[in-house]
């Protein structure tokens, strides 16, 4: 046989074989890093099961969108009245830390300063925007626990205020923010 033919098909098996080698590569780098979105957002959703947070790494949404999509609710309820106490504050920064919000990140920063000053109207604006198209990515069964998730941890913050002597009174500014996101998560 040719020398030459030899070469080539060296040449061509070479070729082939990296650029299926590299195929693999990729695969496993996707894998890697799907499996490690999945890890972060079961931690930071540990009463969610498998499924929806499988299907929320579908979709695209990871932990920090988690946690946007969770506090930004967190803080509207706490400024419904125009002002924020502290133990809304506190109920704020204690279910930002059970969701694993660092401080000193620049999550945590952020949340820092809507803490002090009240975010625009347009935060609000672009976290119902953002809702309504996960929203309507899911089944009316993840729906329905992605609401309870968000509404109960909202109505904590607004429950933190409490009436007379702290027993669970929401005030009507507050009733009408937990009402208005309720609307946004069917």
């Amino acid at each position: 046989m040719d020398e030459t033919l030899n070469k080539d098909a060296r040449a061509m098996e070479d070729a082939f074989f990296k650029k299926e080698s590299d195929r693999l590569v990729r695969e496993l780098k996707a894998r890697a890093e799907k499996q490690a979105k999945l890890d972060a957002l079961k931690e930071m959703m540990p009463k969610a099961d498998e499924s929806l947070v499988a299907h929320l790494v579908e979709l695209g949404v990871g932990p920090t969108t988690v946690l946007a999509l969770e506090t930004i609710p967190l803080v509207a309820v706490a400024w419904a009245d125009g002002t924020m106490d502290d133990r809304e504050r506190g109920a704020i920064l204690k279910a930002a830390h059970q969701r694993g919000l660092q401080e000193g990140s620049p999550n945590y920063q952020m949340l820092e300063a809507w803490l002090i000053e009240k975010p625009s109207p347009a935060l609000m604006e672009a976290w119902k925007t953002y809702v309504a198209s996960i929203m309507a990515e899911l089944s009316p069964g993840e729906r329905e626990k992605v609401g309870a998730s968000l509404l109960g941890t909202a109505r904590e913050v607004a429950e933190a205020t409490g009436g007379f002597l702290g027993f669970a009174k929401i005030s009507a500014e507050e009733e009408a923010v937990l009402r208005d996101l309720e609307q946004h998560l069917k």
